[in-house]
């Protein structure tokens, strides 16, 4: 392998690197189109989803390896090329997201109604966030 051979192989790697890890974190679009494919009857701001992201990176996924499989896993759901590879095996991992979303909004709170426009509660989480009705 000639120097000239390496020194384009490196540049060509690196750039490509590059471009990946921006796709990798530029994932607030990518974000915020899965939450709005998995639930298209809902209506409901961009902020949400917004809160919402921040919140579960704060609390549930701190790390940089959770947020780097958090990335590939939005990449994965949010191309349409993956969809259908991904049919089967894709509400394992889509359920907890999903269900963590629903109980963090008032949606549950306002009776599950489709009709109205969701607001972002707090992060539900029993042991971050105290109990809203200790009595029920």
């Amino acid at each position: 392998m000639t120097r000239r051979t390496f020194l384009g192989l490196t540049f060509a790697t690196l750039a490509t690197l590059t471009t990946g890890s921006f796709q990798l974190f530029n994932s607030n679009e990518r974000f915020n189109l899965f939450i709005q494919k998995s639930f298209p009857w809902l209506s409901f701001d961009i902020d949400v989803v917004e809160k919402f992201k921040k919140d579960y990176f704060q609390y549930r996924c701190k790390s940089f390896s959770c947020q780097l499989k958090f990335s590939m896993f939005l990449i994965l759901e949010t191309t349409p090329l993956f969809d259908k590879v991904l049919l089967k095996k894709r509400d394992f991992s889509r359920e907890p997201l999903l269900t963590q979303f629903l109980l963090s909004s008032d949606f549950f709170k306002n009776g599950m109604k489709e009709d109205r426009t969701i607001k972002y509660y707090l992060y539900y989480d029993p042991y971050i966030n105290p109990c809203d009705n200790p009595k029920s």
